[in-house]
C-alpha cells in the first residue's frame, strides 16, 4: 500500500489557491457584466427609437387616453366618497321617486359593512325606503330602474310586492345597497 503524499498543509494550500482563483473569476465576471451592460445602455440611449415606439405612436396613445377620459370619470363616479354619501343618496332617491311618481314615507340607514363587498377599500351601506302604498306598478318599476342606473352605484337587494288592484301594488320597504370609498 502506497502512502499518500497529501498532507494537511498541502491540502490547505490547494484550497487557498482554489479560493483565490474563484474570487478572481467572480471579480472578472462582474467587471465583464458591468462593461456589457454599460455598452448596451449607451447604445440604447443614443438611438432615438430605442424602444421601438415613435413619437407619433406616443401622440396617438395620448389622444386615445384623452378620448377615453369619460370612461375613467364614469368608473370613478360609480362609488361615492365616504363623506356625505348618505345625503347624496337620499337626494338621488327622492329625485327619482318624484320623477317616477312614487311617494317616500320613511327611510333609515343601516351601519356600513365591508364584508360583502369584494373590492378593497369599498364599504356598503343599506338604506331602507318605505313608499306610500298602494302604488302603480309602472311607477314602482320606473323608480327601480332609476335607482339601479344611478351613479354612484345603488342597487336593490330584493323586493317584495303584491297586487292590491288591477294596476296597483303594495310594496314592502325597499332595501337599497349603497357603495362608498
Amino acid at each position: 500500500m502506497k502512502k499518500s503524499s497529501l498532507t494537511a498543509v498541502t491540502l490547505r494550500n490547494i484550497l487557498a489557491l482554489v479560493f483565490i482563483a474563484a474570487v478572481i473569476a467572480v471579480v472578472g465576471g462582474f467587471y465583464y457584466a458591468q462593461q456589457s451592460l454599460k455598452d448596451y445602455a449607451s447604445v440604447g440611449s443614443t438611438s432615438s427609437n430605442a424602444s421601438g415606439v415613435s413619437s407619433q405612436d406616443l401622440k396617438q396613445l395620448q389622444n386615445q387616453i384623452a378620448a377615453n377620459q369619460q370612461y375613467s370619470d364614469k368608473a370613478l363616479a360609480m362609488i361615492s366618497s365616504a363623506t356625505g354619501y348618505q345625503d347624496k343618496a337620499m337626494s338621488d332617491i327622492t329625485k327619482y321617486a318624484v320623477a317616477a311618481g312614487v311617494s317616500i314615507t320613511a327611510h333609515n340607514f343601516d351601519p356600513p359593512s365591508s364584508s360583502s363587498v369584494p373590492i378593497a377599500g369599498v364599504t356598503s351601506t343599506y338604506v331602507n325606503v318605505s313608499v306610500a302604498n298602494p302604488v302603480p306598478l309602472v311607477n314602482i318599476l320606473k323608480f327601480i330602474k332609476l335607482i339601479e342606473t344611478n351613479l354612484p352605484k345603488m342597487q336593490l337587494t330584493g323586493i317584495n310586492m303584491a297586487y292590491s288592484s288591477k294596476d296597483k301594488v303594495v310594496v314592502a320597504p325597499l332595501n337599497i345597497e349603497l357603495f362608498a370609498r
